[in-house]
């Protein structure tokens, strides 16, 4: 099975695992017309598969989490929350009913959609080949009738018989004559038949050239014999099978043709006791013109074309960009005779846009690729042609040619329908979601004026001193145990974040943190909630730099102090994953790196505010949530689509993009949905600078936008990190050299932005 037709396989059982049987079975049938193959593949996978089966259980220790404070405390302030609540636990139902329906239809009209693109495509591509077929077979007929007319088979037999008994010390010049007198008689009855001139040459058994339509005008070669490459396209005739020829695979024996056309047929001669003598090629123009007449005849316009394509992916026919080739910058300038080859430029090259990468490094197409292997396919998931634009195709592999017939048509064309649809119904969402928040705003805002507006001072045993930064869910603030004398890191929920949902995640990262022992992982001393009813959590304090504020001071990170870093986060992360959740917020603000007890660049990672169970025993309801939350610069790509996902690997993901933007000092390439549900996320061909190139393998499996391609956890990581070390050295004491020349200055830029955040927002609740 193809791995294009893999990927369909798995798209469909997505849409199928959940579905009833009876729906199932409906859609199994359609799919089997369409590929027995797809059919069973799909059945295998619903058989022996579920949607979470990919992800094998853990039998170490499960972190467990229950409501507390969040369930047995109500604010008093909150009441400005019921009426709102009230209004969307009404809607919801209605919401989720809507949703259901609307995604039901599109996914039924797609699929349906789908099946019939395919149809078409393959019922298009089948017409032509018919076409092509028929041409040749009406070609070789024709060859046939005219190599077994009296008037033609007479003279090439006494031609081959003449040279067969001439005796071996016959001069040359002898030859000729035989050749001269023999060829004439050839020429002139070929004339005959075809009423205009016809262009031929006559090899005898040993393949040696023993007439051509060229003999009365120079001297025939008699030792001039077929070379090894053309011998093996003429051998078949030898054996009684006549074939026909394009310059397409045969460009040497076209030229052999003399003055003949490009298109030619090879059929054999057999002497009167019906042994096979000799092989006779023949071209004419009328040969020629109805070739050309059936490629003019062929679909071609704004949205479609029909080409072959050789064995080496080359175009060799017309194409419907033609005219645009020289500005599209896929050809050589002042060059007559080029070539274009079937590869994809990685952009669309009809924006105006130009490929960073020279043509000759691009890769084949889809359809390329996957014609030029000698296999038959349909692709109706869209792929870019050879200038970039999306399409969908349908291709035949003709072995006896050596060249791939292939069909295709603008993505958008065909989908016209399906976009539309979604548009709409897109919209009718749009609307309804706008209608809710609507009532939602208006059933709150008469209670908003009673809000209380309050500063933190105190968050139970803990003094408040100054802000150190705030995220989605609070604000952190540097405070001092009133007993202990312990400074500590408080993070406090802000007013803004009472909301039942809000106070629950808030709770879960608290208690699942923890729970983990990792010394690179922050450590939590206490949770609860001030008089004022605020939930807080303290932590230990790290007097040093998140990730992004290092790289800012310092620019990319050089390699092997990347690996050093990344390698203690990879520990850290290995716990939790271990204990069977992951973290799904690595980002530069969520990484501290300082010199912690004589410990230069000590790693610490915190807020695990979007931490989520992912095996059996954790539990992990409150976070069954469709909204995408996240940074989407480190955001893994099939959590655009399944928001709810918890595999490991999309911390394996986040930490690939973590990686990138140490080493380079820019933001990962951003993700997006693209245009139409179809297409799937993805980025740009990273662009490394030459010192970091080896880091280019591992970053290009962490940021693999299919999550199997990715490596399976930390341990996996950690070892390509170890490989990398070897030839990336950073020690302990290269580290404590920077921290002393450094760490002052970085420690005061870090002041500085803190000192900028509560200038520019005080903490009102």
């Amino acid at each position: 099975m193809t791995e294009d037709l893999y990927q369909l396989a798995k798209s469909e059982f997505v849409r199928l695992v959940d579905a009833p049987e009876a729906q199932r079975e409906v859609r199994l049938s359609e799919l089997s017309a369409l590929s027995p193959e797809l059919a069973n593949e799909v059945r295998s996978l619903l058989e022996y598969h579920t949607a979470k089966s990919l992800i094998v259980p853990s039998h170490e220790r499960k972190i467990r989490t229950r409501s507390t404070l969040s369930t047995t405390f109500q604010s008093r302030s909150s009441s400005w929350l019921r009426e709102p609540l009230k209004a969307i636990l009404i809607s919801v139902p209605f919401v989720l009913l809507a949703t259901i329906i609307i995604v039901w239809a599109l996914q039924a009209v797609h699929g349906e959609l789908e099946l019939r693109i395919a149809q078409r495509l393959s019922s298009v591509v089948n017409h032509h080949l018919t076409e092509f077929r028929q041409w040749e077979k009406i070609q070789i007929d024709r060859a046939l009738a005219w190599s077994q007319h009296p008037s033609v088979l007479e003279p090439i037999r006494e031609l081959v018989k003449s040279i067969q008994d001439a005796p071996h010390d016959e001069t040359e010049l002898r030859y000729q004559l035989i050749a001269s007198n023999h060829s004439e008689k050839i020429a002139d009855a070929l004339k005959d038949l075809a009423g205009s001139d016809v262009c031929f040459r006559i090899w005898d058994r040993r393949l040696m050239t023993v007439a051509h339509s060229g003999a009365l005008s120079q001297a025939i070669e008699l030792a001039n014999f077929v070379a090894p490459e053309d011998a093996a396209l003429i051998a078949p005739v030898m054996k009684g099978t006549p074939r026909l020829f394009t310059q397409f695979n045969a460009q040497q024996l076209v030229k052999l043709c003399r003055s003949g056309g490009f298109t030619f047929a090879i059929v054999p001669i057999q002497d009167s006791r019906g042994s096979i003598v000799a092989a006779l090629m023949l071209s004419d123009s009328e040969m020629d013109d109805q070739f050309i007449s059936l490629l003019s005849n062929w679909e071609m316009n704004t949205t479609c074309e029909v080409y072959f394509l050789s064995s080496h992916a080359e175009l060799l026919t017309a194409s419907r960009y033609e005219e645009q080739f020289d500005s599209l910058g896929i050809t050589e300038p002042n060059v007559d005779d080029f070539h274009i080859m079937v590869r994809d430029p990685g952009i669309n090259l009809l924006t105006g846009k130009e490929s960073v990468t020279s043509p000759d490094s691009w890769p084949p197409t889809l359809l390329a690729r996957q014609a030029t292997s000698g296999s038959d396919g349909i692709d109706v998931a869209g792929y870019r042609n050879y200038v970039g634009q999306q399409v969908v195709g349908a291709w035949r592999w003709l072995p006896d040619h050596e060249v791939a017939l292939a069909f295709e048509e603008d993505y958008s064309s065909s989908y016209a329908l399906d976009t539309v649809l979604r548009n709409a119904f897109g919209t009718v969402a749009v609307l309804f979601s706008v209608g809710l928040i609507g009532l939602t705003i208006a059933t709150s805002a008469s209670n908003f004026s009673g809000r209380k507006s309050l500063d933190v001072n105190e968050a139970g045993p803990y003094r408040i001193q100054e802000l150190l930064g705030e995220g989605g869910m609070g604000r952190v603030y540097l405070a001092e145990h009133a007993l202990l004398c312990r400074q500590s890191a408080v993070k406090v929920l802000t007013r803004d974040g009472q909301d039942l949902s809000v106070i629950t995640r808030f709770e879960r990262e608290v208690q699942l943190a923890s729970q983990l022992t990792h010394p690179n992982t922050i450590s939590i001393y206490d949770f609860g909630r001030n008089k004022d009813g605020l939930f807080y959590y303290a932590m230990e304090y790290i007097q040093g730099a998140h990730l992004g504020q290092l790289v800012e001071y310092a620019g990319p990170v050089v390699p092997g102090r990347c690996i050093f870093i990344l390698k203690q986060l990879c520990r850290a992360l290995n716990e939790a994953h271990q204990a069977g959740v992951v973290h799904r917020d690595i980002k530069p603000q969520n990484v501290m790196v300082c010199n912690r007890g004589g410990e230069p660049d000590f790693v610490k990672l915190f807020d695990y505010g979007l931490v989520k169970a992912f095996a059996p025993g954790v539990s992990h309801t409150a976070a069954q949530t469709r909204v995408v939350v996240g940074t989407p610069r480190f955001l893994a790509p099939e959590r655009l689509n399944s928001p709810w996902l918890a595999d490991p690997r999309v911390d394996v993901y986040s930490i690939g993009a973590l990686a990138y933007f140490l080493l380079t000092a820019q933001l990962p390439p951003l993700v997006t949905l693209g245009e139409s549900l179809h297409e799937q996320p993805g980025i740009e061909t990273l662009d490394l600078p030459p010192s970091v190139i080896e880091f280019g393998g591992l970053l290009s499996v962490c940021l693999a936008v299919e999550p199997a391609a990715r490596p399976s956890g930390m341990h996996s990581l950690l070892r390509e990190l170890e490989k990398l070390s070897l030839k990336f050295k950073w020690t302990r004491e290269d580290s404590v050299a920077w921290w002393t020349q450094h760490e002052s200055k970085l420690l005061q830029l870090v002041k500085n932005k803190q000192a900028q955040l509560r200038d520019s927002s005080r903490p009102h609740f």
